[in-house]
């Protein structure tokens, strides 16, 4: 919601469209978020680097459902609510394949290319060990780092989809064995990719928040049908990256979203639409949660989701999905505003967006074209008022208000929100011992023999 002046006209966006905001610190882009996450009718995550959005709306957002925190580091002091583990869900193949997937794309990699047949390789080894943790009532997402450092003790992720995993999964984790045995280098380069997916997991802080005891799981389906709120907090330093972690539990918000939308079976459910609307509001997203937002903006309104977005500059999006795919999605979002104080490219392009306006000096014969908003009026912006450009409509500047100006709005703290309890018991990992022998000579052999995938399909 933004204000149109003289006329104080209010103006809101629809649910169908997706938000981008660009500005820097301190401009009023998190202000606008705050307000945005106030209004939204169902289910609302908000990720950031700060507790900033928790502080504005965790109160009133616990008056439309549950509320949840992830935030390991205690930032303003509200404590985790919540414990997620990976392996949510991963016994369902596609499941594990998705969750592999956000660890490795928010994982510190070459964005070049040059490692991508390592980084898709890794990506289906992670895909494989942890579909076998799921299916291991002993094993938690520490497990899977123990499999991935030693290709003998994999043998027992083998051994566990060959006997109840995905057809076919266990006999190409076992030609993986193999080909390491074989080759040293091989495993290693392959490994290295996954135990760089799960280095998080050094934080103490973030290992005990991913290994939550059997029945103290993070629901998320019923999440999104009670209009829960969930604040992940935190962002990505040198030395310890937890964008992969974060991006994971989006991804599981997202995609469980995505298959209550298509199920009309839900409750949530209207036309193959979530209903009301379920509303991600994730700023900062380079450092806070590196989600594949260049896929998610296509097609978040066919799914009832409502995307929200903020970055710095639009040099993020070049910087975290490369050049075209960035600019892909900078021209997915249907609803992009400029806050005060950007400069470079961004402020030139969001003159562009404007457009021309005819206008002459002293007579008619001086008729001739300048910019309807000119770079340097959108840099100048004070704080509180944004440019905005919806569609094809006309671009305009608008005044967004301070969030404690809003209706709704009531401060949050800490103590409103009880701390999670320690867990009744440490999680309990899988045996280390080896299940596949590997001889100096490289030759493997494990108790069952390696089988085609047809026949592990029966």
């Amino acid at each position: 919601m933004v204000r149109l002046n003289p006329a104080a006209v209010t103006v809101r966006g629809s649910y169908q469209d997706t938000y981008a905001a660009f500005g820097p610190p301190r401009a009023g882009k998190t202000s606008w978020m705050a307000r945005a996450a106030l209004e939204a009718p169902g289910a609302v995550l908000l990720t950031s680097t700060r507790a900033d959005l928790a502080r504005d709306t965790a109160k009133a957002r616990s008056r439309t459902g549950p509320v949840w925190f992830l935030n390991p580091g205690l930032d303003g002091g509200f404590p985790s609510t919540l414990r997620y583990s990976p392996l949510a869900g991963c016994a369902e193949p596609r499941t594990a394949m998705e969750a592999a997937g956000a660890l490795m794309h928010a994982a510190p990699h070459d964005t070049s290319g040059r490692d991508a047949h390592w980084d898709h390789q890794s990506k289906t080894m992670l895909q494989f060990l942890l579909h076998a943790a799921a299916l291991d009532p002993r094993a938690d997402i520490r497990t899977v780092v123990s499999w991935a450092t030693d290709p003998e003790h994999a043998g027992l992720a083998v051994k566990i989809i060959h006997d109840r995993g995905a057809p076919g999964w266990g006999q190409r984790l076992f030609d993986l064995v193999t080909m390491s045995a074989r080759d040293e280098r091989y495993w290693s380069a392959i490994s290295s990719g996954v135990t760089t997916a799960l280095s998080w997991l050094d934080d103490p802080a973030l290992a005990d928040l991913a290994c939550p005891v059997p029945g103290a799981e993070f629901d998320a389906a019923a999440f999104i049908r009670d209009r829960g709120t969930v604040y992940v907090i935190g962002a990505d330093t040198p030395h310890n990256p937890q964008s992969p972690y974060f991006a994971c539990f989006v991804t599981y918000l997202w995609n469980t979203a995505k298959r209550m939308a298509a199920d009309p079976a839900e409750p949530a459910s209207a036309d193959l639409k979530l209903d009301p609307v379920f509303t991600p509001v994730i700023d900062e997203p380079a450092i806070t949660c590196r989600a594949p937002l260049d896929r998610w903006a296509t097609e978040a309104a066919g799914h009832g989701i409502t995307l929200i977005t903020g970055f710095q500059s639009d040099a993020q999006l070049r910087e975290m999905f490369g050049e075209h795919a960035g600019q892909v999605l900078e021209d997915c979002f249907t609803v992009k505003l400029v806050f005060g104080g950007v400069t470079g490219a961004i402020a030139e392009k969001a003159s562009r967006w404007a457009g021309d306006r005819d206008t002459w000096h002293g007579t008619k014969a001086n008729l001739r074209q300048e910019r309807a908003f000119p770079p340097e009026r959108i840099c100048n912006l004070p704080v509180g008022r944004v440019f905005v450009k919806h569609r094809n409509t006309r671009a305009f500047i608008a005044d967004v208000g301070p969030v404690q100006d809003h209706p709704l709005y009531e401060r949050a703290s800490p103590g409103d929100f009880p701390a999670l309890p320690a867990l009744a018991q440490p999680a309990i990992e899988a045996p280390k011992h080896p299940v596949i022998a590997i001889s100096p000579e490289g030759e493997v052999s494990w108790p069952v023999p390696a089988v085609p995938a047809s026949s592990a399909a029966s």
